[in-house]
């Protein structure tokens, strides 16, 4: 798990509620290469990367209260040779993950949110992110009717 960023926000009365928006431009890091010995073979053209935002701590002690999966794009695959064994390289697009949520279980008083990113457990890449916004505004409960 890699922490992007985060942002604190008080909140002053039972019912208000937090709005999240967040964009992350990223991309698999480095080049992915993959000794190939047997055909056929499966590759992933993308990489998927987990955005979650956490409520006042990352892990145990906060709230994971939001995620969402974004895949990058597959930029090029290149072959060192058409016969066995051969390496595959690939390298990927950036991609810009855009998301919005609404904290609806807030308790009153200071909360710091965490964004995070992740990849599949056993991918030797990590993320590497080139431009983020986080942002986190107060909404005041709605007045009765």
């Amino acid at each position: 798990m890699l922490p992007i960023t985060s942002v604190t926000v008080t909140t002053d009365q039972v019912g208000d509620r937090v709005l999240l928006e967040g964009t992350v431009e990223w991309a698999p890091s480095g080049i992915l290469t993959l000794p190939i010995s047997i055909l056929p073979l499966s590759i992933s053209l993308g990489v998927p990367g987990t955005f979650r935002i956490w409520r006042d701590a990352i892990g145990v002690g906060g709230t994971n209260i939001f995620e969402t999966t974004d895949t990058s794009s597959l930029l090029s695959l290149s072959l060192s040779a058409l016969i066995l064994p051969l390496t595959a390289t690939l390298t990927f697009n950036p991609t810009t993950t855009h998301f919005h949520f609404v904290d609806q279980t807030v308790p009153p008083g200071p909360h710091t949110y965490f964004l995070t990113v992740d990849v599949p457990a056993g991918l030797t890449t990590g993320i590497t992110t080139s431009a983020f916004v986080f942002t986190a505004e107060e909404i005041n409960p709605n007045p009765p009717v």
